[in-house]
């Protein structure tokens, strides 16, 4: 077998982890609360979408998440709803290490 080919399987056993965050160019930083900043510094790189979104649940967030995929394979965007703002983060996800092996 292949070496991309055992990275297929890897990947489609394993889950996307976050790697970091980021703002579309179209929303400034000033505009995001210090609830999100707050959020942000507690999210852990290594997160699953599970653990995000529980995250931002305990936090009051409303959270959404959408493919972008203009941004690539690995980018989500991650709308966060605080008291009818919207803001408008992406995440950028990784295949880590899952129970199968690593995949780079």
């Amino acid at each position: 077998m292949s070496m991309s080919e055992k990275e297929k399987i890897l990947t489609k056993h394993a889950e996307p982890r976050l790697k970091m965050f980021g703002l579309p160019d179209t929303f400034p930083s000033f505009m995001v609360p210090q609830e999100v900043h707050q959020f942000i510094a507690m999210a852990c790189p290594g997160m699953t979408k599970v653990e995000l979104f529980g995250l931002a649940q305990e936090y009051g967030f409303k959270p959404l998440w959408q493919e972008l995929p203009n941004m690539g394979d690995n980018v989500y965007g991650f709308g966060l709803d605080i008291n009818g703002l919207s803001i408008p983060l992406m995440v950028d996800m990784n295949f880590e290490e899952s129970a199968h092996g690593t995949v780079h």
